[in-house]
C-alpha cells in the first residue's frame, strides 16, 4: 500500500467508524441527538487521536476512568466507561504502550474489581513517578487512585504532576469536568463538585506545578453529552443545544474530541481505529486480538452492577448503559468489529477474519480472584 493510498484509506475508515459512532442519537435530551455536537466538532478527530497514539513520541498513555452520576443514591459510579478503559488498556498494551490508569476513592471499588474479573493485570500505585513506571511490565497497567474534591490536599496536587510528567497521552473517558463557573455538573444539573477530583489538572497545567518545562502531554476525551472533562472546544453548541447546556457544559478544552453516542462506544471505535492502522502499516498481530471482544465486556458490566455501579441516565442498578439494555451494546460490538475486519479485507485483499471468530472466554470467578492476587501488587504494601 503506497503512502497516498494509506492516508486515503485512513481518512475513509475513520469517517465510516465516526459514523456508526454517532449513527444512534442516544437518550441525552440534545437537538438533533449527539450527532449534533459530532457536527460540531467531532469530524477527523478518531484518525488524529489514534495516529498521536501510535506516535514513537507516544509511550505512556494515562487514562482516566470512573464517573459519578447520582448525588442521592450510593455508591454513585457511572457503568459507562470502564468497559472502554479496559478495551483500550489491552489494545494500547499489545501495540507496546505502557498504560497508567486513573481514577478516585468514589469510584474505585467499582473500577478496580470490574477489571480485575475480566484479567487485567494491574499494578496498585500510591505514588507514580517516571522512573518507577519503568518497573512495571507493559503488560500491567498502573493504577493510580486519587482522592476526591472534598478531601484533595497539596500531596495530591504532587501526586497529580508525577502522573502528568510519566504520561505522553492523556486520555478522559467520560468524566466530568467543570463549567465556566468551576462546578462540575450531571446531565440534570446536579452539582457533582464534591465528588469530582482535580483532573482538569491534567488538562490545564496551572503555573504553580513544578512540571517539566520541556514536556507537554497530549490531551483527549471521548463524550456524548458535553459536561465532560476536555470537552470545552463544543461549549458553545453545548450551551444551544444541551438540555441545561448553560450550567452544565464543561470549559476545559481538550487537544482531541472524540464524540460517541457513549463513552464505552467511542473507546470500542478508537481500538478499532487503532487495529486498523497498525495492520496497515504492517504490525504483525491478530485484529482479532487487538479489539474489544464481547465476553470481556459482558464480565465488566456484569461485575460493575454487582458493585455497586448505576446506569448513568436511569440510575438503576441494572447491567444497562445510558438506557442502552445489554444486548444493544454488545450488537453494537459486534457490528464495529465485523465493519473492522470486512475494511481489512478490502485494503488487504484477503481474509482478515479467523476462519471461525472464537473469542477467548475469560477465567472464571473464582480462577481470575486466584490469578489475580499473584498478578497485583500493591506498591503501598512493598515500601
Amino acid at each position: 500500500m503506497t503512502e497516498h493510498t494509506h492516508n486515503s484509506s485512513a481518512a475513509a475508515w475513520s469517517q465510516q467508524l465516526e459514523e456508526l459512532l454517532v449513527r444512534e442519537s442516544g437518550h441525552h435530551k440534545i437537538k438533533g441527538g449527539v450527532r449534533t455536537l459530532y457536527e460540531a466538532g467531532g469530524k477527523g478527530q478518531l484518525l488524529s487521536m489514534a495516529e498521536t497514539l501510535l506516535s514513537p513520541t507516544t509511550k505512556v498513555v494515562a487514562i482516566l476512568v470512573g464517573s459519578a452520576n447520582c448525588t442521592i443514591m450510593w455508591p454513585p459510579t457511572d457503568t459507562d466507561g470502564p468497559g472502554g478503559a479496559f478495551a483500550i488498556t489491552r489494545t494500547l498494551q499489545r501495540l507496546g504502550r505502557q498504560v497508567v490508569l486513573v481514577t478516585d476513592e468514589l469510584n474505585h471499588e467499582q473500577v478496580f474489581e470490574a477489571l480485575k474479573k475480566a484479567n487485567l493485570s494491574m499494578d496498585e500505585c500510591a505514588d507514580l513517578t517516571a522512573a518507577t513506571l519503568k518497573d512495571i511490565p507493559i503488560e500491567t497497567a498502573a493504577y493510580v487512585k486519587f482522592a476526591c474534591q472534598r478531601n484533595w490536599t497539596e500531596a495530591e496536587d504532587v501526586r497529580l504532576q508525577n502522573v502528568y510528567d510519566a504520561a505522553d497521552f492523556i486520555l478522559n473517558l467520560g468524566r466530568p469536568g467543570p463549567g465556566e463557573e468551576g462546578e462540575t455538573r450531571a446531565h440534570d444539573r446536579a452539582n457533582m463538585t464534591a465528588f469530582d477530583s482535580a483532573f482538569k489538572f491534567f488538562f490545564t497545567r496551572p503555573e504553580r506545578f513544578a512540571l517539566r518545562p520541556d514536556h507537554v502531554a497530549t490531551t483527549a476525551v471521548i463524550g456524548e453529552l458535553g459536561n465532560e472533562l476536555g470537552m470545552g472546544g463544543l461549549i458553545s453548541c453545548v450551551k444551544e443545544n444541551v438540555e441545561y447546556g448553560e450550567d452544565i457544559g464543561c470549559s476545559v478544552q481538550a487537544d482531541f474530541t472524540l464524540v460517541a453516542t457513549t463513552a464505552n462506544w467511542g473507546a470500542w471505535g478508537l481500538s478499532a481505529m487503532l487495529t486498523l492502522l497498525s495492520i496497515a502499516s504492517g504490525e504483525k498481530i491478530s485484529a482479532d486480538s487487538l479489539l474489544p471482544d464481547v465476553v470481556s465486556q459482558k464480565l465488566i458490566l456484569k461485575t460493575l452492577v454487582e458493585e455497586g455501579a448505576r446506569c448513568g441516565l436511569t440510575w438503576t442498578r441494572d447491567e444497562i448503559i445510558d438506557r442502552f439494555e445489554s444486548e444493544e451494546n454488545w450488537k453494537f460490538l459486534n457490528e464495529l468489529r465485523q465493519l473492522t475486519f470486512s475494511l481489512l479485507e478490502s485494503s488487504q485483499g484477503q481474509k482478515s477474519l479467523p476462519s471461525s471468530e472464537k473469542i477467548s472466554t475469560p477465567a472464571s470467578s473464582n480462577l481470575v480472584d486466584m490469578t489475580m492476587s499473584q498478578n497485583i501488587r500493591n506498591t503501598r504494601a512493598d515500601s
